[in-house]
């Protein structure tokens, strides 16, 4: 009887001990690098109709920009530069498109990505005259 306490004790004793070296490592891991230690950082804008109808495709469309991106400045696939993603829902309104685009315009985002036909096909000549680059599905 005994001797099950004693290897039970002996257990939960590594079991801390080993949680305390692992803690250990991860305090002393470097830390990420980024924007924070003088990594330029460079913004892409987004804009689609996050809500209302068909929407929920675009959501998922901005989920997966996202989680890559994260993915691309993870891998530093551009040393010294970190890319993020701003996005506006233009909810299918061309009003709500033309704000979030001069919003973005001002804020000298050198690339947009959207998929709103809405805004996309009657802006064409804009982007053209802007020579801001536009990605679309």
């Amino acid at each position: 009887m005994m001797n099950r306490m004693v290897k039970g004790k002996r257990v939960w004793l590594v079991l801390a001990v080993g949680l305390m070296v692992l803690s250990l490592f991860a305090a002393c891991a470097p830390a990420p690098s980024g924007p924070a230690q003088g990594g330029k950082v460079v913004e892409v804008g987004y804009i689609s109709p996050f809500t209302g109808a068909g929407a929920a495709q675009e959501q998922i469309s901005l989920s997966a920009v996202l989680d890559y991106m994260r993915y691309f400045n993870e891998e530093n696939s551009i040393p010294g530069v970190t890319v993020e993603v701003l996005w506006g829902d233009s909810a299918s309104s061309l009003d709500r498109f033309v704000s979030i685009y001069e919003r973005f315009k001002a804020g000298r985002i050198p690339v947009m990505i959207s998929n709103d036909t809405f805004g996309i096909v009657p802006r064409q000549s804009t982007f053209e005259r802007d020579k801001i680059p536009l990605v679309s599905a």
